[in-house]
């Protein structure tokens, strides 16, 4: 969820796209040692629930437990198809980008191109994270439905 308040902070007419570039590269690698391990915690808690919820009392609220981890699955597997293959993208716009810098190449033709094709990435990038943070709030809804449940 922080893409969607970060990304426009990424995306300032007034700050050169190649700095941008670097900027969403660091964002990008830094959620990747973030996330995953979250994502794991939680649906690892998930499971737990269910489990302990079966054992102690075959309790009916497994089938919103379960809705509720593979509704936690929804954003990764949203991430790995849609939002990978932009965030890749960007990340090699911004190393072609600063590759063009460190050549003094950023008035040439082609590196204009790679700064429009990286700011038209950014928007494509920021419209899907909204679809994603709509995906993680519904499953964190279905996450409290279920613990209200227990």
């Amino acid at each position: 969820m922080q893409g969607i308040l970060t990304m426009p902070l990424l995306m300032m007419a007034d700050v050169p796209v190649h700095l941008e570039g670097k900027q969403v590269v660091y964002l990008l690698h830094g959620s990747e040692f973030v996330f995953p391990p979250l994502n794991a915690f939680c649906l690892l808690s998930y499971i737990i629930l269910a489990t302990v919820s079966y054992n102690q009392s075959h309790s009916t609220n497994i089938p919103q437990l379960v809705l509720a981890a593979v509704s936690h699955l929804l954003p990764t597997a949203y991430t790995l198809t849609i939002m990978s293959p932009i965030n890749k993208k960007m990340a090699r716009l911004a190393g072609l980008m600063a590759g063009g810098v460190a050549q003094g190449n950023e008035k040439d033709e082609g590196h204009l191109m790679l700064e429009v094709d990286f700011r038209q990435t950014q928007k494509k990038w920021q419209m899907w994270s909204y679809v994603r943070g709509v995906i993680m709030v519904g499953s964190a809804v279905a996450g409290m439905n279920a613990l209200v449940q227990l």
